[in-house]
């Protein structure tokens, strides 16, 4: 059976969710994933009423679609985010607000993705998929410069959050998958390391694959789902022949690249690096940012910066000076000028001769030699 094509429903949620399910059908999508908001499905519902689970099925069999998630971004981002302020009001629901005091609100959130879970194994879904927030996001221009201890204590704060939420999806047999997006613990390569070791690699804590993420980071789509399964991820994606023998000494740990620039053995990772690597973490005079390579989407200008291709202008070959010096010394001399310096009488014999791949304006024109003992009006 080939590869289900699905629709995501939250650019819709103000669309009812029997006209979403239509409009899916009629475009050719084989099912929906269905997202928390609006009136596509309401978690509370689903735990509070029998019927409510039921309904949701009918209207999909009704246009012949399928479900294989549901995903809850809102409320995932107010589990860890600091501060919670009037922009998670205007997305999150009333229940979930409540009276808006951040650590309440946090508390609700929590729980509200615990009883996501239960309605996806309710439904008969395997996958949740959602964000998680962050307390440190606030700090991602790193100036004033922020301590190493502020950044591992965000990491600690997720982990005492999410991993109850994570034992409710292990009871439940349901998988949380993080979209890696900015704003949120893991945005790029070097935070999902980290956020996978904060709360110990859990089965139930994955990643949604968006290469669409992955692509502006100029990190291979099709090498990340192959290389997140060992230590030695960066050498794996890097091609080495080596890479799964030996395994490297990890160097002291380094403050996570939180606000920084993505180091560079996160980018480009399709092309073999000219140095050896010094473990998982980069070296902190590599931790720079490369310009990704845009020479395909316009002129040469725009791409990456290298080295200057030198022409054979700069550098002529040693035929080329040798043809040099011979037409000037006969230019000199007077047994050579330019074609358009011919005889004026009709009569003189005129032998042509053309230069190929000149180097100069004048050795690109045709040139013709002077007849000798004609040195007559004309020249």
């Amino acid at each position: 059976m080939p590869r289900p094509i699905t629709l995501f429903t939250g650019q819709w949620a103000d669309l009812p969710f029997e006209e979403v399910c239509g409009l899916a059908a009629s475009w050719g999508y084989d099912g929906v994933e269905i997202a928390c908001s609006g009136d596509h499905f309401d978690v509370q519902q689903a735990i509070d009423d029998e019927n409510y689970i039921a309904g949701r099925k009918e209207i999909l069999e009704r246009h012949g679609l399928q479900v294989f998630a549901i995903s809850n971004h809102l409320v995932g981002q107010a589990i860890c985010d600091n501060p919670i302020d009037f922009r998670h009001q205007a997305i999150l629901p009333s229940r979930v607000w409540g009276d808006g005091t951040p650590e309440g609100v946090r508390q609700r959130a929590a729980e509200d993705m615990k009883n996501t879970a239960r309605a996806a194994a309710k439904l008969g879904v395997k996958t949740v998929i959602g964000f998680t927030g962050s307390s440190i996001w606030q700090y991602v221009a790193m100036f004033p410069p922020v301590p190493a201890s502020a950044i591992e204590a965000g990491y600690k704060d997720f982990a005492d959050r999410w991993n109850p939420i994570l034992d409710v999806f292990d009871e439940v047999g349901v998988r949380f998958a993080h979209e890696v997006h900015p704003s949120e613990i893991a945005y790029d390569y070097w935070t999902t390391v980290l956020t996978l070791e904060a709360i110990g690699h859990r089965e139930a804590f994955g990643l949604n694959w968006d290469p669409s993420h992955m692509v502006w980071q100029d990190i291979d789509p099709a090498r990340v789902p192959l290389g997140l399964q060992g230590p030695d991820l960066p050498r794996r994606l890097q091609g080495h022949p080596d890479a799964g023998r030996r395994r490297t000494q990890r160097p002291p740990r380094l403050p996570p690249a939180v606000g920084r620039p993505a180091p560079r053995l996160g980018l480009l990772l399709d092309r073999p690096r000219r140095r050896e690597l010094g473990g998982l973490l980069p070296r902190p005079q590599l931790d720079r940012l490369r310009r990704p390579d845009l020479g395909r989407m316009g002129r040469r200008r725009h791409g990456a910066q290298g080295r200057r291709r030198r022409s054979r202008q700069h550098h002529p070959s040693p035929r080329l000076r040798q043809t040099r010096r011979l037409l000037r010394r006969r230019l000199r001399h007077g047994q050579v000028a330019p074609y358009s310096a011919r005889p004026a009488h009709a009569g003189a014999p005129l032998l042509r001769r053309r230069l190929v791949k000149a180097p100069t304006r004048l050795l690109r024109r045709r040139l013709v030699r002077r007849p000798r003992g004609s040195y007559g009006a004309g020249w």
